[in-house]
C-alpha cells in the first residue's frame, strides 16, 4: 500500500509494470484501484498473473478510459470521460490542451470538484456532465457555450446559475438535488424539452407541478414568462367533533374587529349549541391584510360521523390544521382521531389544538393547566410531533382569539408553500371558477368544461393539467382522477 500510495503522487506516470509485485490483503487491492482511478495518464500496465479477476477487470477499465483521454490529448478524440476519478480539481494537462476547442463531450461527474474552470475554450461542446460533485458556483463562461445541447449538474450545492439565455441549442437540463429555492429565470426555453428540478427546496413552484413530466413543467414555465403575480396562499382546515364551534371560530377569526363577538354573533353561537349547521365542507376566503398579507382558503369540516369517511380525501400537506374541541369535556377521542388522520394523510402539516368555551366559569388558569396536562397524558404514544400550538378561546369574550390569529399568520408565513410566483392566466382562471361557483347550483363540472374555461382565461392547452393541480392544492377545486378523472368539484 505504501508503494502504491507513493506512485499515486506521480501523475505523469504513463506505464507501470507490477508483474513481480504480489497484492496481499484488501488494503493493497484498494490502493491499487485508487492509483488507477486518480491517475489519468496511465495507459499501459502489466499486472501480476495471480491478481484477482475482478481487480484486473477494474484496472483495465480505467486504463481503457485513460487511453481515450490520451487520444484527446493527441488530437484523435473529441471527448473526455474522467468520471468517478476522485478529482478535486481538473488536471491542468487537460485544460491547457490546444484541443479543447474541438471537444464535443465532457464527463466530469462523480468527482470531488469544488470549482469549475473557464469554459469559454469549449466552443464546440454539445454535452457537459458535472453532476455529483461539490460545486456551489458555475463560471459565467458557461453561458457562452452556444452549441451546448445537454447539461447535467444535479447533486451539487448550487443555489443559482449564471445567465444561460444564450444557450438556445439546449434541449435537456438537469439541476435536481441542489439548493435552488426558485427556478432560475436566466434560461432559454426555445428548444428545451427536458428539465429536471426535483430535490430542490423550491418555494415558488407547487411540488405537484415540479414533479410532473417535462412537457407539462416546461409549459408551466413558459406560461410564467407571459406574466406572473406573487401570491401568498395556504389552506386552513377546521376539524373536530360536532357542536364544538368550528364555524363560529372561523367567523370570529375573520371578524375585522378584534375581541369579543357582537350580540348577533353571540346568538348565532348559542344556536350552534343546538345544532351543527355545517353540512359537508364550507369553504370561505379569509384575506389577512398587513405588511405580509396572506390569503387563507378556510375549510370548515362538518363534525357529523356520517361525513368522517369522506373527509380524508380532502386533507393535504399544503395546509394548516386546527383541531377544535370543547374544553368543558374530558373526551379526547376526537383529538386523537384527527391527529392520526392528519399524520397519515398530511404528514408533517402544522396542527393547532384549539379548545373552545374558555369563557366557562370553570376555565381558570389552574383548570387549563390541569386540562393541558391531562390532554398530554392522553396523547402519550400518539404521533403528534407536528403540533405547533395550543389555544384556549372564547367566542363570547374574545379570549385567546388575537393570540391564535397572530400564531396562524406567523405559521403561514414560515411555510415553504406560502409564496408562489403564479402565471396571471391561472389567477384569471381561478376568478372564473369562483364566479361559476356562485352563479350555478351544481358543485361538479366536467373536465372538458374546465378545459374550455381554462382556454378562455388564456391558458395554453398543454398547461391545463398544471392549472388543475395548482387550483386543487390551494383549495379552489378538488380533483381526484383515481376516483373520477372526468369530474372536477368546484364546490365541495
Amino acid at each position: 500500500p505504501i508503494l502504491l500510495a507513493a506512485l499515486g503522487n506521480h501523475q505523469s506516470i504513463r506505464s507501470l509494470n507490477l508483474e513481480k509485485i504480489h497484492m496481499i490483503g484488501s488494503k493493497s487491492i484498494k490502493s491499487l484501484e485508487d492509483l488507477f482511478r486518480s491517475n489519468l495518464l496511465l495507459t499501459e500496465v502489466v499486472l501480476d498473473e495471480d491478481l484477482e479477476h475482478n481487480t484486473k477487470y477494474c484496472v483495465h477499465q480505467y486504463i481503457s478510459l485513460n487511453q481515450r483521454i490520451d487520444k484527446f490529448l493527441s488530437g484523435e478524440s473529441t471527448l473526455i470521460d474522467a468520471s468517478n476519478r476522485f478529482l478535486k480539481e481538473i488536471p491542468l494537462m487537460l485544460w491547457q490542451s490546444p484541443n479543447l476547442s474541438r471537444l464535443i463531450l465532457v464527463n466530469l461527474s462523480q468527482n470531488l470538484l469544488t470549482t469549475c474552470p473557464d469554459l469559454s475554450p469549449l466552443v464546440c461542446l454539445e454535452v457537459l456532465d458535472l453532476s455529483e460533485n461539490q460545486l456551489a458556483i458555475l463560471p459565467p463562461s458557461l453561458g457562452a457555450l452556444t452549441k451546448l445541447k445537454h447539461f447535467k449538474v444535479h447533486t451539487n450545492k448550487l443555489s443559482n446559475l449564471p445567465d444561460l439565455k444564450g444557450l438556445t441549442s439546449l434541449t435537456s437540463l438537469d439541476i435536481s438535488q441542489n439548493r435552488f429555492t426558485s427556478v432560475p429565470d436566466c434560461l432559454s426555453f426555445q428548444n428545451l424539452s427536458s428539465f429536471r428540478v426535483v430535490g430542490n427546496p423550491l418555494r415558488d413552484i407547487p411540488k405537484r407541478i415540479s414533479e410532473r413530466g417535462d412537457k407539462e413543467f416546461i409549459s408551466f414555465l413558459k406560461e410564467r414568462i407571459r406574466g406572473v403575480e406573487t401570491v401568498y396562499r395556504t389552506k386552513l382546515m377546521f376539524v373536530g367533533s360536532s357542536k364544538v364551534g368550528k364555524s363560529t371560530l372561523l367567523t370570529s377569526l375573520m371578524s375585522k374587529k378584534k375581541g369579543k363577538l357582537s350580540a348577533r354573533r353571540k346568538k348565532e353561537e348559542e344556536d350552534y349549541q343546538m345544532k351543527d349547521q355545517t353540512e359537508g365542507i364550507d369553504i370561505r376566503e379569509w384575506n389577512v391584510k398587513g405588511d405580509n398579507s396572506v390569503e387563507f382558503s378556510a375549510w370548515d369540516f362538518c363534525g357529523q360521523n356520517v361525513f368522517e369517511y369522506t373527509h380524508q380525501f380532502f386533507l393535504s400537506s399544503n395546509a394548516i390544521y386546527l383541531i377544535v374541541f370543547d374544553l368543558t369535556s374530558n373526551d379526547h377521542s376526537s383529538i386523537i382521531y384527527w391527529l392520526h388522520l392528519i399524520k397519515a394523510r398530511a404528514h408533517s402539516a402544522p396542527v393547532f389544538l384549539v379548545g373552545s368555551h374558555a369563557d366557562d366559569k370553570r376555565c381558570t388558569e389552574d383548570f387549563l393547566n390541569q386540562y393541558w396536562a391531562l390532554l398530554k397524558k392522553s396523547l402519550a404514544g400518539t404521533v403528534c410531533d407536528n403540533i405547533v400550538g395550543r389555544h384556549a378561546v372564547s367566542y363570547r369574550t374574545g379570549r385567546g382569539l388575537d393570540s391564535l390569529r397572530s400564531d396562524l399568520l406567523h405559521t403561514a408565513l414560515r411555510s415553504p408553500h406560502i409564496r408562489r410566483e403564479m402565471p396571471r392566466s391561472y389567477l384569471r382562471l381561478e376568478a372564473e371558477i369562483k364566479a361559476l361557483r356562485s352563479s350555478v347550483p351544481q358543485s361538479v363540472i366536467t373536465l372538458e368544461k374546465f378545459k374550455c374555461i381554462s382556454q378562455e382565461s388564456g391558458i395554453q392547452r398543454d398547461c391545463i393539467e398544471n392549472s388543475v393541480s395548482w387550483l386543487h392544492d390551494i383549495g379552489t377545486i378538488c380533483y381526484f382522477p383515481d376516483i373520477s378523472k372526468d369530474s372536477i368539484v368546484i364546490d365541495p
